[in-house]
């Protein structure tokens, strides 16, 4: 579920991270000082969602930047999908979709600092920049004709926290959050290009997906992938009529805060 970036020109930096060990996932969250959980300092996570124009801005918001270095560490330093020419000078990652596109951050609250550990963006095909989204460009023999504008593509989603119960937690509120903003903005078809792996872990939480294309060696993530479709109605399930509400976000937010946390001298621990 990720797609390209604009490339950069080599450097001795680009060569040592070619031979260096992969990031953990610690070493791969940015920590960033700033009190973003003003409005509810007994949480201890929030999601941010950003427009697509902010994110590509000449300069960003630390936020934005500390999401953007999130998916450069995950996808260039870690799991490298993407090559290491990908990183710009600034240790981030964007590509020519990043700017028709909603994108959604998960934050956890340390005292007066923020870890952003989780990422998802939403490309968007509209009358504005009717490109091809991804899953067209690498399934054309699936998509012999172009998707009609109002169709959506998930990317990006990365979840990456120590604790298993914890990450598990926010990857569905992730899911959840997302879902209710594309049904309260009536997207529809929803595609992903997704491994097999990953689907079932999709699945295993409700999420309603759809097989849409046989599974190909797709070379811009180093991995074979399927395309699939995600059922509204199972979203609509999924969110449900509270979550419609309490879930809603629009961009420029940070909000859906979950998870109590205890302020101790060294760090936070839910309760």
């Amino acid at each position: 579920m990720i797609l390209f970036a604009n490339k950069v020109r080599s450097s001795k930096k680009n060569m040592s991270e070619i031979f260096s060990k992969p990031l953990t996932n610690e070493e791969a969250v940015p920590v960033i000082d700033g009190d973003f959980f003003s409005d509810s300092p007994e949480s201890r996570f929030a999601l941010a969602v950003f427009d697509g124009r902010d994110v590509v801005a000449n300069d960003p918001s630390r936020l934005i930047r500390a999401y953007l270095r999130l998916r450069a560490n995950v996808y260039i330093g870690q799991i490298r999908v993407l090559d290491v020419d990908q990183r710009r000078s600034n240790g981030t990652e964007v590509d020519e979709d990043d700017e028709r596109s909603t994108h959604f951050a998960l934050l956890e609250n340390r005292v007066g600092r923020v870890a952003v550990f989780g990422s998802m963006r939403f490309i968007e095909k509209s009358s504005q920049n009717d490109s091809k989204l991804p899953i067209e460009t690498f399934f054309p023999e699936t998509f012999e004709k172009p998707v009609e504008n109002g169709s959506l593509e998930v990317s990006r989603f990365i979840v990456r926290h120590p604790d298993a119960r914890q990450r598990g937690r926010a990857k569905l509120n992730l899911i959840r959050t997302g879902s209710a903003y594309l049904l309260r903005n009536n997207f529809e078809p929803i595609y992903a290009t997704i491994e097999t792996e990953f689907e079932r872990d999709l699945r295993s939480v409700g999420v309603p997906t759809e097989k849409m294309t046989e599974a190909k060696y797709i070379e811009d993530y180093k991995s074979v992938n399927h395309g699939i479709q995600f059922d509204p109605v199972g979203l609509r399930k999924l969110v449900g009529d509270k979550g419609m509400t309490d879930l809603a976000m629009e961009k420029g937010d940070i909000g859906v805060f979950f998870g109590k946390a205890e302020i101790g001298d060294e760090d936070l621990r839910v309760a």
